[in-house]
């Protein structure tokens, strides 16, 4: 539940979020205001799109996630992560680093080096480096719905 105060007070999300994590940047918007987040340790949601095949790990591997969902989930992350961190800009580089070689590397043991999975490492990288410089169009093979 949000105050509506909070509603009326808290700045849109950033316009260059497209999808992914409007959700998460409007939530710190009306953290900075003064309010109070809550985490619902069991919420139940139902996904009509089912994104990431029931992981939002895993699915980042998974041929039948579109490149263009795996891009933008990770270029929003590192957007908001820059946006609302109270981390030195070089422990927060150094954070993301650390968790996309992890990522990859999880992605590799469940996966395997195949054409597919370095198709995804490439744009999960371009994804980091973009999310430093939002306003960096989509790579060529990233295509957005119609």
């Amino acid at each position: 539940f949000i105050p509506i105060e909070a509603v009326r007070e808290a700045p849109l999300p950033d316009a260059s979020l497209l999808m992914y994590g409007e959700d998460l940047q409007y939530a710190w918007g009306i953290r900075k205001l003064g309010y109070s987040s809550y985490l619902c340790a069991r919420p139940i949601i139902f996904d009509i799109d089912m994104t990431f095949s029931g992981s939002h790990i895993y699915g980042l591997f998974d041929s039948k996630t579109p490149l263009y969902k795996v891009y933008l989930r990770i270029r929003n992350s590192v957007i908001i992560s820059r946006n609302n961190t109270y981390q030195n800009k070089l422990s927060l580089w150094l954070n993301i680093v650390v968790w996309t070689t992890g990522l990859l590397t999880l992605g590799f043991f469940k996966r395997g080096f195949t054409k597919d999975f370095y198709e995804r490492l490439i744009v999960i990288i371009k994804a980091v480096k973009h999310g430093y410089n939002p306003g960096t169009p989509l790579p060529s093979n990233v295509k957005l719905p119609e």
